[in-house]
This record gives structure tokens, sequence and C-alpha cells, in this order.
């Protein structure tokens, strides 16, 4: 593990970069984040030219300054704001309506982060559910990176939501309850969603929102021992 304030590497071009924590003019921008694991990390935001080109570089630190890894990056040409983003998620099922409440949980989405896709299944109107799901990634790859063994069940705090996330391979549940009484329900589903057989690369979202108006009405349904999903 080296320090920032020896040389890192760019992800869109390759080329070897420096900054230091303690010199404003070596990078953009620095956010500290709430604790992962008892550790405080913190991301710098920092770029450089290349051809006509800025290449900008979104680095995690430990509260000792140590190197943690990247956490996004990307190019832009210079003389214009439009981005073009290596980290992208492209939404899934658009054509079926996704809730806007649920009396079980605030939000709800699915993502897998080697496919790149998100299965939005309850989403507040004012929520960018793409965002989220890139933002909830990078939290439990920061935690994969300090950490030799992440458990299959997160709980994360990003914007003003209260995210529970269980992974399994590169699949993630993400859900926010609605209640305390609704937290054990919750976990019941998201092992159920793991762990079901789908049919398609991407779970049915139709099959999805079906099961959970179920279990709204009928809690007792997740706990079925025979009980088999098919998305």
């Amino acid at each position: 593990m080296s320090l920032v304030r020896g040389e890192f590497q760019c992800q869109v071009c390759r080329e070897t970069l420096s900054m230091d924590p303690e010199d404003e003019g070596t990078f953009l921008s620095k956010t500290e984040h709430d604790q992962v694991f008892g550790m405080q990390l913190v991301t710098y935001r920092v770029a450089h030219i290349m051809g006509d080109e800025r290449h900008v570089n979104t680095i995690i630190l430990d509260h000792e300054g140590y190197f943690r890894g990247h956490r996004d990056y990307y190019s832009e040409k210079i003389g214009t704001t439009e981005p073009t983003r290596t980290n992208h998620y492209w939404t899934v099922s658009r054509e079926i309506p996704t809730l806007s409440e649920s009396r079980l949980v605030r939000l709800a989405f699915i993502t897998d982060r080697r496919q790149r896709w998100v299965l939005e299944l309850v989403t507040p109107g004012s929520v960018k559910v793409r965002e989220l799901a890139l933002m909830a990634v990078d939290r439990v790859e920061e935690a994969e990176r300090v950490y030799e063994t992440v458990p299959n069940h997160l709980t994360l705090k990003i914007a003003d939501h209260e995210l529970e996330i269980w992974l399994m391979d590169s699949e993630l549940v993400c859900l926010e309850a609605r209640s305390s009484e609704t937290a054990p329900l919750m976990e019941k589903l998201a092992m159920a969603l793991l762990s079901s057989q789908h049919n398609e690369p991407v779970p049915s979202k139709q099959l999805v929102l079906f099961a959970l108006r179920v279990i709204e009405e009928h809690p007792e349904f997740l706990s079925h021992p025979d009980l088999v999903f098919h998305f």
C-alpha cells in the first residue's frame, strides 16, 4: 500500500499521476464519507490534461492518507461539460411501471455490477436510481478493497437513504425499510431474490413486483419451507 503523495495511475490513459492531500492545488475536490467498518474514507477528484481531453480520477484514501483504489473515472473533451463516463449502468424493463410506494419498503432495486444493469422496483419520483446504484456498488467495492472478507449484508447511508444491501456474486439487492417492523421481512425477501432461479439473465420485474404485493398482504408467504422462486 503506498501513500497518494507518491504516485498512482490514471484509469483512462494509464499515465502516472501524483497528488498531495495537504495541497489543495493538486486536486479538484475532497469528500469525507461516513465510516465504513470503523475506517474513515475520503475521496479526492484529481484531473490532468491529455491532448484535447481532461481525465478525471476519483481516488479513495483512508484516514492515514493511504491509497485504497479508484472510485470513479471519466474523460471529457476540453471545452465541453458533457463527460463520457466509463462507469455507466442501464435500466432494464422500463416498459413495466415501477411502484412509487410500498407498505414494506420506501425504496427497492436490484443491480448487477458485472453486467451493469439496474432493475427498479420501488422508487420515489425524486430519486435517480442509476446514480444511487452506482454509489452503492462503489461503497461495497470500497469495503472489498479495505477488508479481506465483506459480509453479505451491509447497511449504508447514501444521501438521506438508509440502504440495506444484500450481496451474492455480482448481484446486489438494495432495500430501504419503511419501519423497524418490516426489516425482518426485507431480509427474507432479499435472500429469496438472490437465491431465486432466474429464467432470464435479468429477473422478471413483473414477477418480483407481484411477489412484493403478495408479501404485503401475506408476509407468512416468505416462511413457506417449500417455496422456490422462479423470477
